[in-house]
């Protein structure tokens, strides 16, 4: 039984390393789980395309449930999409690989945007000024992501090239939620404010599911 001195750490160093063993050995075998777990990278893509998006389906579906409002669903909705966008710039950025782990932080990171954002669906169905609600909520909000983010964070020096790409995905996953959260969300439901003539987001009556949150 033979080991790799170092990792294999792309699909590139997968093909090297089979070219030079059956190059000396045609007959031989090569496994162990660094090796196999590039053959899965290409199945791994397909179910993350699929995966994201029946996830991604069921959650707006869930949002228009519990919004009922275009408007309210519209501004959700955006900060998903744009988390989801700047993930994968910044994924191509670094350049970090999707393989059979990672696959797994983009459902997550969904659902992590989800409730970021139902802190101010809580918060604009308050009596009171909207804005003042608002910036009671953020304070514990960003406690919140950034013990998340440094969470996730500290898998990313891992050897284990799983592992690593799975912080890195879900710590920018994270950190992205948060700032589409301050930087749109809070700004869109200020702007709905001003367009309100009680100063409180226009809304529908209430279903079940937020008359239970608030």
């Amino acid at each position: 039984m033979l080991r790799t001195a170092l990792p294999i750490r792309s699909t590139e160093d997968q093909v090297k390393l089979s070219e030079f063993i059956h190059g000396a050995d045609p007959q031989a075998i090569i496994t162990g789980w660094q090796y196999t777990l590039w053959d899965l990278i290409p199945w791994a893509k397909g179910e993350l395309v699929t995966f994201t998006t029946v996830v991604g389906l069921l959650i707006l579906l869930l949002l228009w449930v519990v919004y009922r409002r275009l408007s309210l669903w519209l501004i959700h909705a955006s900060a998903l999409l744009l988390s989801m966008l700047g993930l994968v710039a910044a994924l191509k950025l670094f350049h970090v690989s999707i393989n059979l782990l990672n696959t797994l932080a983009f459902p997550l990171v969904l659902a992590i945007g989800v409730d970021y954002g139902i802190q101010f669906l809580v918060v604009s169905r308050r009596e009171g000024d909207l804005r003042e609600n608002l910036a009671n909520v953020l304070k514990p909000l960003s406690i919140c992501g950034l013990a998340t983010f440094a969470g996730f964070a500290v898998l990313i020096p891992a050897q284990n090239p799983a592992l690593s790409g799975l912080g890195t995905v879900c710590a920018l996953g994270v950190l992205l939620c948060l700032l589409t959260t301050f930087f749109f969300m809070v700004p869109a439901f200020a702007l709905l404010q001003k367009r309100s003539p009680d100063g409180r987001v226009p809304e529908k009556p209430a279903s079940p599911v937020v008359s239970r949150l608030s």
